[in-house]
């Protein structure tokens, strides 16, 4: 029974244990001030973690281990791009990363503003908002954060959480226009809302409201108070002109002429006509800039803005390594492989002088591409020329036949051919590219003397085969002429009998000139045969010269050699 009892709790606690829900892994940057008299960082940013942390719905990691990976990679600290933070998040294994801003307006005035980083979507997929009016610092240290905390983690907070400190105010404003449907915008920011509409859930205080459609214009100044609603009427007046700029994505700061306007999407009102440098930037992207022309009337801009992409190095070995990116030596720890132009990209990557690996590829916006060299498979061609035909070439003991496929390398590469001396050429082969190196090879001075005596006989054989083939083109000739006095002997004949002598006669002289003919033929092509082995025997003519400079009596003597 006690067996029994002890393996259903063995098996109940094995259930519940597989049964946990694996929490998702976050981590908390430092927090950015703004207009802070004395610096909080570190109280805020270990308060926001120690609430996270006590809520449960996430595992955060600690300020060692953000500080340790801080430390070998300076660069990520003030590093607030999408690239940094899946770096960030590759190096730390978590699946989120927190980024706060908090800003004090006045004595008792705070805003704190939380972005969440998505690393599966690689971009940021939620803010939270939270603001202290009329409180003091040490209410920001407890109940905005905790709040904040709660946000954070998806949970609405308690009604418990002690918020005597923290009190933070609103009130609502019903707009109205004469002509209704123009947009709404509340201290220049775009609701995105058209009147006649409700604003809810305005803080408590002084703002601006401004009403601005294609044609007409209106703004008025007015203060909202605690939990009560005010209804505001504007009358639209004529506008000359209203410029209208948008972004995709959204927050573009925007610059005309050096002055600072805002975010898009932005309305500048009634702009003056002219010609305006206009230049939109936002961290992580591309900025553009462009020279517009303003006119009277109302304008659209619309652009969309190209996100940087970046490559990542970080999984190869980069010691003795050289990188050129578009031929140009990079280093492949810089921050500047993090805001790359989109583009197509040729890398070579070098080692111990040789290029190892090639690629090309084209970078698209928003890409982090991750390299990994891989130098097994990386191979050249060899082309091999020469000016002999029969030779050999060898790498060590190995037979190759050009043109050859290497792997990348410095080869040592042998030629070989009967009765040349031999040569070794150095090649360095370099992924997919082509070497071709040239064998001029030179004859020893045994086949040279070999050559030259076999050409010698040939061209006594040449010489006598000219003497026999004369010869006998002469004595061919001998024999027609004594052939045709023998055929006119035999027409003058006063006898048959002398007839018949004569007749015998030019038929043997005929016949002599015949086999005469014949052989002196033989003796051209025989002599003709040997002409040609003699060339073909021949050594090529190796010249050496020889230029000597004397005064100026003697200018110069020539002395050439030539190899027959």
């Amino acid at each position: 029974m006690k067996i029994l009892l002890l393996l259903l709790l063995l098996t109940s606690q094995i259930f519940a244990q597989n049964n946990q829900t694996i929490k998702e892994k976050i981590v908390v940057l430092d927090f950015i001030l703004i207009d802070f008299e004395t610096d909080e960082t570190y109280d805020f940013t270990e308060k926001l973690r120690q609430e996270i942390q006590k809520i449960g719905v996430y595992e955060v990691v600690s300020k060692n281990q953000t500080d340790e990976i801080f430390k070998k990679n300076v660069d990520l600290r003030k590093c607030f791009s999408s690239h940094c933070f899946v770096r960030i998040g590759n190096l730390l294994n978590v699946q989120k990363i927190i980024s706060c801003e908090i800003t004090q307006i006045g004595d008792d005035y705070f805003s704190c503003e939380a972005e969440i980083f998505d690393l599966k979507k690689k971009a940021t997929t939620g803010r939270e908002i939270e603001d202290c009016l009329s409180c003091k610092l040490e209410a920001v240290k407890t109940s905005l954060l905790k709040n904040l905390a709660y946000k954070i983690s998806n949970l609405t907070p308690p009604e418990n959480t002690e918020t005597t400190d923290l009190q933070i105010l609103k009130g609502s404003i019903l707009v109205t226009s004469e002509p209704s449907g123009a947009e709404i915008f509340v201290d220049e920011v775009q609701t995105n809302k058209k009147t006649p509409a409700f604003l809810l859930d305005l803080v408590a205080g002084d703002h601006l409201i401004s009403l601005i459609s294609e044609k007409f214009i209106g703004t008025k100044n007015v203060t909202v108070l605690p939990n009560k609603q005010l209804d505001l009427n504007i009358k639209l007046q004529p506008s000359k002109g209203i410029l209208r700029i948008e972004s995709e994505p959204e927050g573009a700061e925007i610059i005309l002429n050096g002055k600072i306007y805002g975010l898009t999407p932005i309305l500048i009102k009634e702009p003056k006509a002219g010609k305006y440098k206009l230049e939109l930037s936002k961290n992580g992207f591309i900025s553009q800039t462009e020279e517009i022309n303003i006119k009277e009337e109302s304008k659209t801009l619309s652009f969309q803005l190209q996100e940087y992409a970046s490559l990542d190095f970080s999984k190869n070995e980069l010691h003795g390594i050289k990188i050129y990116l578009n031929d140009e030596l990079i280093d492949p720890r810089s921050n500047a492989l993090q805001e790359i132009v989109p583009q197509k990209i040729e890398l070579k990557i070098v080692k111990d002088g040789i290029v190892q690996q090639k690629m090309n590829f084209n970078l698209a916006s928003g890409e982090n591409k991750e390299i990994k060299f891989d130098f097994a498979e990386s191979e050249g061609i060899v082309k091999i020329t020469s000016n002999v035909s029969n030779a050999r070439y060898f790498i060590g003991e190995e037979a190759i036949y050009p043109p050859a496929k290497l792997k990348v390398g410095t080869y040592k590469i042998q030629g070989e051919v009967f009765g040349y001396k031999n040569l070794e050429k150095t090649v360095v082969v370099n992924s997919d590219e082509t070497q071709e190196i040239n064998f001029n090879f030179i004859p020893t001075q045994q086949f040279i003397e070999g050559k030259m005596n076999t050409a010698k006989i040939f061209k006594n054989q040449a010489k006598k085969g000219l003497i026999a083939t004369g010869s006998f083109l002469a004595a061919s000739g001998v024999c027609v002429f004594l052939a045709s006095n023998s055929y006119n002997n035999y027409k003058n004949a006063k006898s048959s009998k002398e007839a018949d002598k004569f007749y015998s006669r030019t038929q043997a002289f005929d016949i002599a000139t015949v086999v005469t003919f014949s052989a002196g033929v033989l003796g051209g092509i025989y002599s003709g045969y040997n002409f040609y082995r003699y060339n073909a025997s021949k050594p090529v003519q190796n010249k050496i010269s020889f230029n000597l400079e004397g005064n100026e009596n003697f200018t110069g003597l020539a002395l050439s050699i030539n190899l027959n």
